[in-house]
């Protein structure tokens, strides 16, 4: 029985991670926790050289994106937050 090489699999999990990652920044928490999920099965597939290298520097590359994203909507909702909460002057 000839066992066959997996054909990419993960790089293509971690492109649509990354890409759903950067899609869903609006959302707080979501994008950061799937663009380091991203990253690292990105990274994870090219050191085992899966097949689909392209495909896995793209999910390493969205997933780069999605996180840099995902932490700038974090802090203007974090802002946001803070300023609704503070007190008016009358």
């Amino acid at each position: 029985m000839k066992m066959e090489k997996e054909s990419g699999g993960r790089a293509a999990v971690s492109m649509v991670m990354g890409i759903v990652s950067m899609v869903g920044c609006c959302v707080p928490l979501l994008p950061v926790g799937l663009a380091l999920a991203a990253i690292i099965v990105g990274i994870g597939s090219m050191v085992k050289n899966d097949g689909s290298r392209g495909m896995a520097i793209t999910g390493v590359v969205c997933g780069g994106l999605g996180l840099v994203m995902g932490l700038i909507s974090l802090y203007v909702w974090g802002v946001a937050i803070a300023a609704s909460m503070m007190p008016r002057p009358m």
